[in-house]
């Protein structure tokens, strides 16, 4: 894209005036991008990804395989390397990844981005290059201007023109109805700590160990302590609290009601208390919360492990929401229960059946428990009772001459047809045809029964 603003051509130009990566920034790159990887060969030849070296291994490929042999170092270039077994059709030999490094220039903030490719061909040296792919730059203002190669695009594939021009691009996560990757976002790129930021950016509290924090968005925070646009952003950052930073960029940022908990923020600030997990400490200040605990406390506030403190209120609370949960189901049971022997008033008494099969209606819910329990199966838990989920069934349980469950019926009741007859574990008992012929036998009596509670 042309530039059209003044803004873009004076960025486009300064872009021009930029040296090159220096050979340290370039060094540092080939040895931090890549994992030190030995292909192992089964013919025993251990061909090494960070110099194209090969050297021979006495192991076998099981002990490989088990990660028995991770550690062998290279005879050629002393790197201790973790060993992948090689498949020529699978294994690729070139990797590359995104290398970015900060950059102050004329009162700019620069982040620039290249591609970093490790090259490993047969028979010859491993090969590196480096390639510079865009450019993000921030103004005195906190406006953002980005510049970069061409490149194209589909649902099916994504390349770089390494042979265009630098020319001004923009954030692009989607186009028309598909959705992307935002191609200019350096999420996830390999950060060179040893760059430069601008006076403003130091000033209001920028480090470079913000980038070790794998879940800061990292431009959109340069621009906000730019801008200076939200003072708790800044607050967070000159405390070093970049844990409860990262949840909050990534929980609904400034549309997010963070005043509720500023208070225990700044009381971990006063105690020198550092947040590792956002998200586990935000989850830790609502427990304490629901117990009514003082947030304005450091006692609570300020855990000396904040992990053990969060799980032991989580299984106290879980324990008296588990309560709460019995009670309610209790008292929806003592309801259901009445509605059930109501419904079922003229089946009391009800029985029949030979001398070594006898089936009768269950007469409560609290039978229904007992049945689904002793015989493992739904017919307590998907509700057979309620009348609302199962208007149509009649419940019935088959025993032996001893009192012991054979089976579980269900008839329905418009149809008066058997539905289903099942055993322990849904299955079935030898006397199964019997239990099912015994209940059609006995069907008009059923039917009897109930045209008489109507």
């Amino acid at each position: 894209m042309k530039p059209r603003t003044k803004e873009q051509k004076h960025v486009l130009q300064l872009s021009k005036q930029l040296k090159p990566i220096s050979e340290a920034a370039k060094r540092y790159a080939y040895e931090h991008c890549f994992e030190d990887i030995g292909l192992y060969k089964k013919n025993g030849w251990v061909w090494c990804q960070c110099c194209g070296h090969s050297s021979r291994l006495s192991s076998s490929l099981l002990g490989v395989a088990l990660g028995c042999e991770n550690g062998y170092e290279c005879p050629e270039c002393g790197k201790k390397l973790k060993l992948v077994y090689y498949r020529p059709t699978k294994t690729k030999g070139n990797t590359s990844r995104y290398f970015t490094l900060f950059q102050a220039y004329k009162g700019y903030q620069v982040i620039r981005t290249f591609n970093v490719r490790r090259c490993n061909y047969r028979n010859s040296s491993t090969m590196y290059d480096c390639v510079e792919l865009w450019q993000n730059w921030i103004g005195e203002t906190g406006k953002e201007t980005i510049i970069g190669l061409d490149y194209s695009r589909s649902m099916f594939h994504f390349s770089w023109d390494y042979n265009s021009e630098m020319s001004i691009k923009r954030h692009n996560a989607s186009v028309s109805y598909i959705a992307y990757e935002d191609m200019f976002d350096i999420t996830g790129n390999y950060m060179y700590a040893r760059g430069s930021v601008t006076k403003l950016l130091k000033r209001n509290g920028w480090t470079m160990d913000i980038l070790k924090e794998k879940e800061i968005d990292i431009i959109p925070l340069m621009k906000s302590l730019i801008r200076m646009d939200d003072a708790f952003v800044e607050e967070l950052v000159k405390q070093r609290q970049y844990g409860i930073l990262g949840f909050w960029q990534h929980a609904g940022g400034r549309l997010k009601d963070r005043t509720q908990w500023q208070h225990a923020v700044r009381i971990c600030e006063r105690n020198k208390y550092i947040v590792e997990d956002g998200s586990l400490y935000m989850d830790y200040l609502e427990l304490l919360r629901y117990f009514n605990l003082d947030t304005h406390n450091a006692k609570y506030v300020c855990p000396v492990d904040l992990k053990a403190a969060h799980d032991k209120l989580l299984e106290k609370k879980n324990k008296i929401e588990a309560e709460k949960e019995m009670e309610r189901k209790a008292k929806e049971i003592e309801k259901q229960d009445k509605l059930y022997k109501e419904r079922m008033k003229n089946f009391a008494g009800l029985s029949f059946g030979d001398k070594d099969i006898r089936i009768e209606p269950l007469h409560s819910v609290r039978e229904f428990a007992e049945e689904g329990k002793a015989m493992h199966h739904c017919v307590f838990a998907m509700g057979y009772y309620d009348e609302e989920r199962h208007p149509d069934s009649l419940i019935l349980s088959a025993k032996d001459k001893k009192g012991k469950r054979l089976e579980t019926i269900e008839v329905n009741t418009k149809s008066w047809k058997v539905i289903q007859s099942r055993a322990v574990c849904n299955g079935r008992t030898a006397q199964h045809d019997a239990i099912v012929n015994m209940v059609i036998k006995y069907m008009p009596l059923l039917r009897k029964t109930a045209c008489t509670a109507k």
